[in-house]
């Protein structure tokens, strides 16, 4: 028991310290100062980041092919086994949280604006830089797997929509949820944000509404 919780206490103190890292942004991506506009929406127990389609189209052309009347996507992260089920287990979600698993991106085309296809009181907005919004799309591009020949891999139909399964980078466990990836998500695009303590979709949409409180100063 002893051992249990030291390793838990090891895990947590890691994943704080990995939270406060930023991506590398490339040299030729130069901020010019505009304000890039993204979205979260939370689904009750996930969340899921929402940037126009154009953007990620041009670092990952397979997702261009299959998305090619979406004029946004919405990305979530999560377990394998659990997300792709077409019914709740009990098996699969202690498994997802107590043993590290392998993951998947959730990927959804929106044919229209997000404010048009999500309910008002489900989906968030934020203003970013350019210089974050580089981050959070370098962020996006290396959650995905890529196979030997550097191809994204599609594992087939999503949950709802025009949308589909990707192989993802990462291991799903209990300190690393699919609402710690949205966390980081926004931690990259410059958001004061530790993805270590979001691990629910309450905990995110709290941290959102706290940055909209803010006066625009001291965001």
């Amino acid at each position: 028991m002893y051992i249990f919780f030291w390793q838990i206490s090891i895990l947590l103190l890691w994943l704080i310290s990995f939270s406060n890292q930023r991506l590398d942004t490339p040299q030729h991506l130069i901020a010019s100062g505009k304000a890039f506009k993204i979205f979260v929406v939370n689904h009750g127990w996930h969340t899921g980041i929402i940037i126009p389609a154009r953007d990620i189209n041009l670092r990952i052309p397979q997702i261009e092919q299959t998305f090619s009347d979406a004029s946004f996507l919405e990305f979530g992260w999560g377990d394998e086994g659990f997300y792709r089920s077409q019914k709740f287990s009990v098996r699969l979600a202690l498994r997802s949280l107590f043993w590290p698993t392998k993951s998947v991106l959730h990927v959804v085309g929106i044919p229209v604006s997000p404010e048009k296809y999500f309910a008002k009181d489900r989906l968030f907005s934020l203003s970013v830089s350019q210089s974050d919004y580089n981050q959070l799309l370098v962020f996006i591009e290396k959650s995905f797997q890529r196979d030997e020949n550097n191809a994204v891999e599609n594992l087939g139909k999503g949950i709802y929509g025009h949308s589909y399964f990707y192989k993802a980078t990462g291991k799903y466990h209990l300190f690393n949820t699919c609402n710690t990836w949205s966390a980081k998500a926004l931690k990259n695009s410059g958001l004061k944000i530790y993805p270590a303590l979001n691990l629910t979709a309450g905990s995110v949409v709290e941290s959102i509404k706290r940055v909209e409180e803010k006066p625009d100063d001291q965001k």
